[in-house]
């Protein structure tokens, strides 16, 4: 007995969401530990030459913000670092088989 094509489920190449979702929240965390001392805490020399500081927190979470949506972004437009090949209107349409052939063709690039 054979199964007909419907029965048959289709495997998505792309990555799936809990992937995606999961990358973007550690390179979220990483910007947040590396920009949490240089963004987050301002430092200056007070008028009677102390050291004061005062936090920038909200600025800290835009650029945290920032990273992950743009993680996000790249997962879903770019190539994703060319593991998989080229995906996304990014990718570029024409492969030639030489170098020679690809400078010979202008509408590769």
């Amino acid at each position: 007995m054979t199964a007909s094509t419907s029965e048959l489920t289709h495997v998505s190449r792309l990555p799936g969401v809990a992937f995606i979702f999961k990358k973007a929240l550690i390179s979220a965390f990483v910007a947040l530990v590396l920009f949490s001392l240089m963004i987050g805490i301002r430092t200056e020399a007070g008028p009677t030459g102390q050291l004061i500081y005062w936090t920038r927190f909200d600025d800290l979470a835009i650029l945290v913000g920032i990273v992950f949506v743009g993680s996000i972004a790249v997962e879903l437009f770019g190539n994703g670092g060319g593991r998989q090949g080229p995906r996304g209107p990014f990718r570029n349409r024409c492969k030639p088989r030489s170098i020679s052939q690809a400078a010979r063709s202008r509408r590769c690039f």
